[in-house]
């Protein structure tokens, strides 16, 4: 399978801020996030979901968990409550 030339996996499709430890553990660093509604519904606007999924990038990074990371940062708090999930400290393995 040489002449197979390398993908970016993108995972997409009910993609929120609270699954981005999974598919970093799932998938690695080299991923594109396919997230649109979990942005533009974000109950503090687009602009905060958007923010809130680099917080949860940022927090995934550094093995920090998201309830903890999200203590700091509103817009990751208000898109973990919009979701309703029960804990996702999922770290990196």
């Amino acid at each position: 399978m040489h002449n197979i030339k390398p993908t970016l996996p993108m995972p997409s499709g009910g993609i929120t801020q609270l699954h981005v430890p999974q598919l970093v553990n799932d998938l690695g660093t080299d991923i594109a996030i396919g997230a649109g509604g979990a942005i533009h519904a974000h109950p503090m606007g687009p602009r905060a979901g958007a923010k809130a999924f680099r917080q949860a990038i940022e927090a995934t990074m550094n093995r920090i968990p998201l309830e903890q990371y999200a203590e700091q940062n509103p817009e990751l708090k208000a898109a973990m409550e919009a979701w309703k999930v029960g804990p996702v400290s999922l770290l990196l393995e």
